[in-house]
């Protein structure tokens, strides 16, 4: 089984050899088939592996699924998994009561802190919803780059692990998650 993960990549392997154990175990009665677990860093990486039949199958997230499936041709879509307990999660964009930022109109101008570009939900979907409003999107690079023109939002791709001390220092105001990450979000703040 592929994973894509540039982060974490044995604890990832070691979470979810069991399972690929169990899935090789039904394949075939003969202990001679083998499940592995292997973690690469990008999803062409992973596509590549698919292609060259080193991976056998995948799981992951819609958006780079429809990637793999449809631009790289790497594989199709079989099942359809629940993740951390739950069938269906959605993007969310949050700010502080605080803040400025009441409305979608007032990310004009701003940062807003997105996830790993490879997220569905704390990416993709919240660039795709803001460029359907009308802004125009812009990734930047570091947290020190310059506002851009009032008709565009500018983000900073950031990991989940790191977005609850940004948000709490007032680093940015806006962010972009999934419902469950804003849910773990709140969890971390309230044992803080």
């Amino acid at each position: 089984m592929g994973i894509v993960s540039e982060i974490n990549q044995k604890e990832i392997e070691e979470h979810f050899q069991p399972f690929v154990r169990y899935v090789a175990s039904g394949l075939s009665s003969a202990s001679t088939v083998e499940g592995r677990v292997v973690v690469v860093p990008t999803l062409s990486r992973l596509a590549a592996f698919l292609t060259e039949r080193k991976a056998d199958f995948y799981m992951e997230s819609p958006h780079p699924t429809y990637l793999i499936n449809n631009v790289y041709g790497s594989g199709k879509l079989l099942l359809r998994r629940w993740k951390g307990g739950m069938a269906d999660y959605h993007a969310i964009i949050f700010t502080k009561k605080s803040g400025d930022t009441k409305r979608l109109e007032d990310l004009r101008g701003k940062i807003i802190a997105f996830e790993d570009p490879e997220s569905t939900s704390g990416h993709f979907l919240p660039k795709y919803f803001l460029s359907r409003k009308g802004f125009k999107v812009l990734q930047k690079r570091k947290s020190t780059a310059m506002f851009l023109p009032e008709k565009s939002v500018t983000f900073l791709p950031i990991r989940r692990t790191n977005s609850l001390t940004w948000f709490s220092r007032n680093k940015w105001r806006p962010e972009a998650f999934s419902n469950d990450d804003y849910a773990a979000l709140d969890a971390e703040k309230s044992r803080t």
